[in-house]
């Protein structure tokens, strides 16, 4: 199986003409399946970005697209996206306000390889992605919005249904550098549960995510333009 992610929007830019947004979105490429998870705040913006990246193609072929958390962080080009891109279903939170998605009340397996988790929340609900791979997890999360640690432990403790082993996590962590002990909790909870890579995006600050990148002996910044092909997974 070929898994690779490519975060289309994100509040910081790591390559030269991407646009930052206050939102999220990533395209996720699983063997033959398109993803997106999310689509930011602003079409013209998405599809610049997309564009950019060289992914104009790929945003044409979308099989179906998740918004994590009913915000318009990650909702807000989606009736613009709706009218000029065909995308065959749209998975959202229960809370989200139109009906005509397909709206997670409980942990839904699409495949052998993909199951959206959650919901997580009691005022706000959010959903998360899980990709399996040789038995190994990949999560994508919006926000945290909940709670960073409480909704990390939620998604890890259901995607061991799924899988034995969780590989990488991907996503919004609701976290700054100033929030010194749930860092140091944060960055326990993943020794504790061998994560091999973590890629702090949305939500997250950027001294928070160079606090974590570099427990992870990463020499880069995660953002908008960043790229990655998950493998030895």
């Amino acid at each position: 199986m070929t898994l690779s992610f490519h975060v289309i929007v994100d509040t910081i830019t790591v390559a030269n003409g991407i646009i930052p947004a206050h939102g999220l979105a990533i395209l996720i490429k699983v063997n033959e399946k398109r993803i997106l998870f999310g689509v930011g705040p602003d079409l013209r913006i998405f599809e610049h970005n997309a564009y950019l990246m060289g992914l104009k193609t790929e945003i044409n072929q979308v099989d179906f697209i998740i918004i994590p958390l009913s915000l318009f962080n990650f909702a807000g080009a989606l009736a613009e996206f709706e009218k000029k891109y065909k995308v065959k279903r749209i998975f959202v939170p229960p809370d989200f306000p139109s009906g005509h998605y397909v709206k997670v009340f409980s942990n839904l397996k699409l495949n052998d390889n993909i199951v959206i988790l959650g919901p997580y929340g009691v005022w706000r609900k959010e959903i998360a992605l899980l990709i399996v791979k040789r038995n190994r997890g990949v999560i994508f999360i919006g926000c945290s919005h909940r709670g960073m640690l409480k909704v990390l432990r939620s998604c890890i403790q259901d995607s061991f249904k799924y899988c034995k082993v969780i590989d990488t996590i991907v996503g919004g962590l609701h976290i700054s550098i100033n929030d010194v002990l749930t860092l140091d909790e944060l960055l326990s909870l993943l020794r504790q549960t061998n994560v091999r890579n973590v890629f702090p995006l949305f939500c997250t600050s950027v001294g928070a995510r160079e606090e974590i990148l570099k427990s992870y002996k990463m020499q880069y910044m995660t953002g908008a333009g960043f790229e990655y092909v998950v493998s030895g997974c």
